[in-house]
């Protein structure tokens, strides 16, 4: 796979975010969810944002979707 600045720019950019969701916890879940049940979800979310941002931002998303979608139609190359 190459290097997309594209794709690492977005990685960047979501890692960012989920850094922030992870910080910010207790006021994303106050204002946007129900409040005090939702902590650990407002937290996990985040944690998972900003691992899809680190996998995004070194073209391991892309390679495990090629990998996946040429298991699925063989003919693409």
């Amino acid at each position: 796979m190459k290097f997309s600045l594209g794709g690492f720019m977005f990685g960047a950019i979501a890692m960012i975010v989920g850094i922030l969701m992870v910080r910010f916890y207790k006021g994303i879940a106050d204002n946007l969810a129900g409040g005090l049940a939702t902590y650990d979800k407002i937290r996990m979310w985040g944690v998972g944002v900003a691992v899809f941002g680190v996998l995004m931002m070194f073209g391991i998303i892309q390679w495990l979707l090629v990998l996946v979608l040429r298991q699925v139609f063989p003919q693409l190359n």
